[in-house]
């Protein structure tokens, strides 16, 4: 719900309206409890003015992350109630079969939304157009709503739609950007990613707690007496589970140190 609720703000944006229209009718509704009045000036102000450009970047990336609002679809949620009223790709069916995530007989194959008529043929006039198409189809191909920051993704996106051309890096080294702008955080959704801090500290709590549990020690704080209710009675069986589980935790840490300190050091190349 919260992604249709910034796709309706673009929505607005490309029908002429005002930051002030857009947010009061987010605020009528039942939207995210955010102040939509400051996110929306906040988008209006970083799109700018309307240009043939930025209008044809912002239609092309509506299809995409509605396509993925009503293909994206798990058991405990109602995404297939999502734009029902929209043809965006051919959901069923893919290459190599069925895909689908949750529930049967709802499709995601990637590819099938760009294979429409109307994502091949304003991908094209963007291809004549846009001289830096190939970052900004990336960057919109890319988008995914199954990640705990992808409102920052989509922030980044609108940040260098605003301005023509590409301001952040994307992960392949072909589209590093020389000199990265900073990003404002305009999107006000921090509350849908997990604090880093709190999850290393929780993650290092279940991991002494699942090495407590194999030893038959007694728990010490809530999260090891989380561990220990989930886990039940010690049997051999889940004893050597367990083991196999708190060796694969141990070279999570090892290798995520390292890839963390190897994403910090080429951060710092780029910026300097």
């Amino acid at each position: 719900m919260r992604a249709l609720d910034y796709l309706f703000c673009l929505d607005a944006w490309l029908e002429d309206a005002t930051p002030e229209q857009a947010s009061c009718e987010l605020q009528n509704r039942d939207a995210a409890p955010v102040d939509w009045d400051e996110v929306c000036q906040n988008i209006w102000q970083v799109l700018g003015k309307k240009t043939d450009l930025k209008k044809m970047l912002v239609e092309r990336t509506l299809h995409r992350y509605r396509w993925w609002v009503k293909s994206c679809i798990w058991d405990d949620n109602s995404s297939d109630a999502f734009c029902r009223d929209r043809y965006l790709g051919d959901l069923p069916r893919g290459e190599s079969g069925q895909w689908h995530y949750g529930n049967p007989g709802i499709g995601d194959p990637w590819h099938a939304e760009l294979e429409t008529t109307y994502v091949k043929d304003i991908e094209a006039k963007l291809a004549q157009m846009c001289p830096d198409w190939e970052w900004f189809q990336t960057a919109i191909h890319e988008t995914w709503l199954c990640a705990p920051k992808t409102f920052r993704f989509l922030e980044r996106l609108l940040w260098s739609i605003g301005k023509e051309k590409p301001s952040v890096s994307l992960p392949a080294p072909r589209f590093h950007v020389a000199k990265e702008d900073a990003v404002p955080a305009f999107l006000h959704c921090e509350d849908t990613w997990p604090n880093r801090a709190e999850a290393v500290d929780w993650l290092h709590a279940s991991h002494l707690g699942l090495e407590s549990w194999v030893k038959n020690d007694s728990p010490t704080n809530d999260v090891q007496r989380d561990v220990y209710d989930r886990l039940g009675e010690n049997t051999p069986l889940k004893s050597w589970l367990v083991r196999l589980f708190i060796k694969n935790l141990g070279l999570m840490k090892m290798y995520g140190e390292t890839l963390d300190q190897e994403s910090a050091n080429q951060n710092l190349e780029r910026t300097r």
